[in-house]
């Protein structure tokens, strides 16, 4: 099988604005690796912050959002609902915040191809409006050029 571009952000330094439960859900579940494990936050308002090695460009982000799963009745559907309904990415570079992507639903998996490579120390993943409490299984960022 061929292999993936390379997370440059896997298990960097990573903070929550929120947690639903600090030992089960917590910030570093969303850059493991393990789509078995995911942060939930506190709130249907929050954010995750992750520092980056500086000077490494990135031209691509994932986000895998946690899905709550109900069983129908048939004994074989389930029916996944996800909570996050606008958010935002923003870089720290130059001593300030930028938004580099404003988006609607993430969904079971969200890929953003941005238009130009970015530098930044820290990346936030800002999710401005949800309904009930959001949880992210995997937030990676990555260059295209790289391969694992």
């Amino acid at each position: 099988m061929p292999a993936g571009y390379e997370n440059l952000a896997f298990n960097t330094s990573i903070a929550a604005s929120s947690t639903a439960n600090e030992d089960k859900f917590s910030a570093d579940k969303a850059n493991d690796y393990s789509l078995e494990t995911w942060w939930i936050a506190g709130d249907s308002v929050a954010e995750l912050e992750m520092q980056l090695p500086e000077h490494l460009p990135f031209n691509r982000l994932s986000i895998f959002e946690y899905s709550e799963n109900k069983a129908l009745s048939d004994g074989f559907s389930t029916i996944r609902t996800y909570h996050i309904k606008e958010y935002e990415i923003e870089i720290f570079n130059k001593n300030k915040w930028e938004t580099i992507y404003v988006g609607d639903q993430v969904g079971a998996c969200k890929i953003i191809q941005l238009p130009e490579y970015k530098t930044a120390s820290a990346i936030k993943l800002k999710i401005t409006k949800a309904q009930g409490k959001p949880g992210i299984c995997l937030f990676a960022v990555s260059n295209t050029q790289s391969k694992k």
